[in-house]
């Protein structure tokens, strides 16, 4: 049996509940997600997969929600302190290299985050 490859074409790009919820889509069971994010050190939050339909277009929703985080609509470069959930790319990185995910799934991991903190830090012309 061949390996499955699956090709992302984001346009507009992708947020990570938009991502959980197209997993839960192509049939990865929400209880195999919800059991390797327990598998990192974050606390916290709750899951929930929702269908969902917009113009027309029906699919899953994932909403993520979080304890004790404040929207707020303003620039991130503010004076105040709050939690709101950001993390750089080296706290993503100690996440996973602390987690008990396996090997395999560590090193696909920090190799998709590497990938995309180069991206992010070129479109927002910051460095990595």
């Amino acid at each position: 049996m061949g390996r499955k490859v699956l090709y992302y074409d984001c346009f507009s790009g992708i947020s990570g509940d938009m991502n959980l919820a197209a997993m839960v889509d192509l049939g990865v069971p929400e209880g195999h997600l919800a059991s390797e994010l327990r598998k990192l050190d974050l606390k916290g939050y709750s899951l929930h997969f929702l269908p969902d339909s917009r113009k027309s277009i029906h699919g899953t929703r994932a909403d993520v929600e979080l304890e004790d985080v404040h929207e707020h609509g303003h620039d991130h470069d503010h004076g105040h302190e709050h939690a709101h959930g950001h993390r750089s790319y080296a706290d993503i990185v100690r996440l996973i290299e602390t987690s008990a995910l396996s090997p395999a799934v560590k090193k696909r991991s920090q190799d998709i985050f590497r990938v995309l903190a180069r991206a992010e830090a070129k479109v927002h012309d910051r460095p990595v």
